[in-house]
């Protein structure tokens, strides 16, 4: 990718007869939290990302093979970038070259060129398992301006025009790219690096430059804000309808109950006790959530009417002022807000049903926690029961006005906890 004109990138797709179309639209979700410590957050969502396969070819147009996207990127972070051996660097490099990766081949409808002309890979045997955990870290992760893909290009170092040093420091001026409005800004390096610099084209992120700022305290999304342009973030893409999940509103809403190899729901921790209570399910969707959003944030599992007494979370007692992606509890009950439109919620919940056993319950006036907390089966029960009606013990209820939230199952509002700030 390095020393390439955008001219001498068509010349060589004519020559392999490779086409590669305009970019694919993309849906984008705008949640722009931002922390202290993170300049270019990853709180973004981009759907419509269907690559199974990227297809390289080598610069006669001859196959070179076919590889999933992460292992692609993992190739290209190692071909590009292995001799900086910065794993910061390797982090920011991954979100660029799988952006590019999917710029280029049009969600990998096309090949690319495993060449300088695209980006060259090296072999996976000698991908390292510290670019591996840095590609994994961001996986996923692409680089988006107004619900768009950029093309994200980035080079070793630029030496031409403007390129000089000092006793301290070697300068190159580079343009911030991502959207119309072409930005030129100053990079430097140490100038005992020089040596080792390889030119470039000037465009996007600087691999010596990243290191540089890495070296300097930076993490790898605020090396991405500084050398693409403004408006450009960080988009974590999601499949919509997988697992019950779709996006809906700025929101991964959950439409249908969770499978059971889903961990947040279902590991030993929470499924041998609490299968089908609304604590089981509102904790479990509360950490489903915020590893969505990539909060650093989780939730034990407390009892129904500690909700509203979490200190690391905001919370308002005004029912009329839900949030999609907020825990509603009643005290004794607790769901969660999947969507908000009008003066209507869509929520979620769990809630145990027995059957015959419930019958009896109703009829001896026994509790459910009473009758599952001291069976030897425990687990058991509750899955069988679960899986009874093949409901999961989940409940998804659309339209509910509002007005309605100060009172449900016969139990008053007590409060929001909002996960999403």
């Amino acid at each position: 990718m390095r020393k390439i004109l955008f001219c001498l990138i068509l010349i060589i797709i004519t020559l392999s007869n490779i086409k590669i179309t305009g970019n694919t639209n993309y849906t984008v979700l705008n949640n722009n939290k931002m922390s202290s410590n993170s300049v270019l957050k990853k709180y973004n969502y981009v759907s419509g990302y269907k690559c199974k396969k990227v297809t390289v070819v080598n610069k006669d147009g001859s196959l070179d093979g076919k590889y999933s996207l992460e292992d692609y990127v993992a190739g290209v972070v190692s071909g590009e970038t292995h001799i900086l051996d910065d794993f910061v660097t390797f982090e920011a490099m991954s979100v660029a070259i799988r952006t590019y990766t999917l710029y280029v081949t049009d969600d990998c409808r096309y090949p690319i060129i495993n060449s300088e002309a695209h980006q060259v890979m090296g072999s996976q045997a000698n991908v390292t398992k510290e670019i591996r955990s840095a590609v994994a870290n961001t996986k996923g992760q692409v680089l988006t301006y107004n619900g768009k893909l950029i093309n994200s290009e980035y080079d070793s170092f630029y030496m031409g025009e403007g390129f000089y040093c000092n006793k301290k420091y070697c300068y190159a001026t580079y343009n911030k790219v991502g959207n119309k409005n072409v930005k030129k800004h100053k990079v430097k390096v140490p100038s005992t690096w020089r040596e080792d610099l390889s030119g470039g084209h000037g465009n996007g992120l600087s691999q010596y430059g990243a290191k540089y700022l890495s070296m300097q305290g930076y993490t790898y999304d605020r090396i991405l804000k500084y050398f693409y342009a403004d408006g450009v973030v960080i988009s974590t893409i999601v499949k919509p309808n997988v697992d019950g999940l779709e996006i809906k509103d700025n929101f991964i809403t959950r439409k249908t109950r969770p499978l059971r190899n889903n961990s947040f729901y279902y590991t030993k921790g929470n499924a041998n006790y609490l299968e089908g209570e609304s604590n089981w399910y509102a904790t479990s969707r509360a950490n489903e959530i915020l590893t969505a959003t990539n909060s650093n944030k989780r939730l034990k599992y407390i009892n129904t009417n500690e909700y509203c007494s979490l200190n690391n979370f905001n919370t308002s007692t005004d029912y009329q002022n839900p949030q999609a992606g907020s825990i509603i509890s009643w005290g004794n009950h607790v769901a969660i807000i999947e969507n908000v439109h009008d003066d209507m919620v869509d929520i979620t919940e769990a809630y145990i049903s027995l059957g015959s056993y419930g019958n009896k319950l109703a009829t001896e006036h026994l509790h459910v926690d009473g009758m599952y907390y001291n069976s030897k089966t425990n687990k058991q029960d509750r899955k069988y029961n679960c899986e009874n009606n093949k409901s999961g013990c989940f409940k998804r209820t659309n339209n509910i006005k509002i007005s309605e939230l100060k009172n449900r199952w016969g139990y008053d509002f007590k409060c929001y906890v909002y996960l999403v700030d």
